[in-house]
């Protein structure tokens, strides 16, 4: 078993489940490949996931797990990005650099 913390709760499950087993079976399935793959995360039960992916999206510390900020502070350089804001404007801020992400993995064709 497994465990990680979402919203202060504990999650238990087989350790050959969650997000990232769950992403690798879709990314399998549809041919895709983690080098070009994103995510928008905050807490404990993300942080596996957000190791696998290109780049991961935080919006803002303020509200993200302790271990989440330690994760983007131990990360190299591009692997996460942190909105300047936090609550629903940091969501909508990461959600519009995930966009741009996109088009820029897409060769500069506007994917939206």
């Amino acid at each position: 078993l497994q465990y990680s913390f979402n919203m202060k709760t504990a999650d238990v499950h087989p350790a050959a489940s969650g997000l990232a087993a769950g992403a690798a079976a879709v990314l399998q399935h549809l041919g895709g490949r983690w080098g070009a793959s994103l995510m928008l995360c905050d807490d404990d039960n993300d942080l596996g996931l957000a190791h696998k992916v290109s780049r991961a999206f935080v919006p803002g510390l303020g509200a993200a797990s302790p271990s989440m900020a330690r994760a983007v502070r131990a990360a190299p350089a591009g692997r996460f990005w942190v909105s300047g804001a936090g609550g629903t404007l940091g969501s909508e801020e990461m959600l519009l650099a995930a966009g741009e992400y996109v088009d820029e993995l897409a060769g500069g064709r506007s994917t939206s």
